[in-house]
């Protein structure tokens, strides 16, 4: 049975079946109908309306008053979505601060790419790379180059290199491959340091850059031997958890394994590179044959008509 009308509140349900009881006046008003389905009010509503007209008035204002109009809830209810669209649309073209978490992801992303793919830190700077980053990220705002090399970049480093000392410490031996290289670009001479071991939770090869130190000193077994043990010490790395350390054939790096008392195997690659270079060049024929070779590769690399006839074959 529905009570929702105002009218229940001068009201009680009768004993007499199809009857409503006054509690202004004890009167019995009908509720018509024949089963609970049909029951109504109005008679009840016009009884009241009749002998207790003020007090049904009163409680009708209340009921009013507790209540907006449709129409102010209507118009409350547009300012309201105006009000979030527009907070919306000022949020959308607000820039982050540069120490906002979205943009600290996005410095992650950047900072990824130019690492990964040995970009310079110039490619901040470049237009196509500014249009990329403002239509895929519109509130993030693209910071210097210097913010980069000085922060981005640096803060990464120091996370790896502090990932790899962690597995590093929990293996229980590794081996290295270790060479010095010179820069072409710069012709600066570096010493590289390669670790690999077996994660023993995953048992699976891991294999990481150590270090690769500026090595301005004479290419000598003393020197090699005193900027590799700098290396393995920055890892805390022990020359008895070495398993054993593959280098070229060169004379210093045999003395820089005997010196340090490490096992070591020559590198198989070079070790056949050597092999071959030595088995091909002793012989005059393939060396005038080289020579002539050479020749011809030169002349098309300078001449241009040359080229594009040789192309056109």
């Amino acid at each position: 049975m529905n009570k929702k009308s105002l009218a229940w509140k001068f009201f009680d349900i009768s004993t007499t079946p199809h009857m409503s009881k006054c509690k202004l006046c004890d009167s019995l008003v009908t509720r018509r109908g024949k089963s609970l389905k049909s029951y109504g009010t109005t008679a009840m509503v016009k009884h009241l309306r009749l002998k207790h007209s003020k007090e049904f008035e009163l409680v009708g204002e209340k009921k009013v008053q507790s209540f907006p109009s449709i129409s102010e809830t209507s118009v409350a209810s547009t300012t309201n979505t105006v009000q979030s669209n527009i907070i919306q649309a000022l949020n959308k073209k607000k820039l982050w601060n540069i120490d906002d978490h979205g943009s600290i992801q996005i410095h992650k992303i950047i900072g990824k790419l130019i690492t990964l793919d040995i970009e310079p830190f110039s490619i901040v700077e470049d237009t196509g790379f500014n249009e990329l980053i403002k239509d895929a990220y519109p509130n993030y705002k693209l910071p210097c180059r210097t913010y980069f090399s000085q922060n981005v970049i640096p803060s990464m480093y120091d996370k790896l290199l502090e990932d790899i000392k962690i597995k590093v410490s929990a293996t229980n031996y590794l081996s290295l491959t270790t060479d010095i290289w010179t820069a072409d670009t710069a012709k600066i001479a570096f010493l590289s340091i390669t670790g690999h071991w077996t994660d023993p939770t995953k048992f699976s090869q891991e294999t990481a850059v150590l270090r690769v130190i500026h090595f301005p000193e004479n290419h000598t077994g003393v020197h090699i031997k005193e900027y590799l043990q700098k290396g393995l010490e920055s890892f805390k790395i022990l020359l008895s958890k070495v398993h054993l350390i593959v280098t070229d054939n060169a004379s210093n790096m045999k003395v820089v394994v005997k010196n340090s008392g490490m096992t070591s195997t020559p590198c198989f690659i070079h070790t056949l590179q050597l092999c071959i270079h030595d088995s091909i060049l002793s012989q005059k024929t393939f060396k005038e044959i080289l020579t002539l070779c050479r020749g011809i590769k030169i002349h098309f690399n300078h001449s241009p008509i040359a080229f594009a006839k040789i192309k056109s074959i």
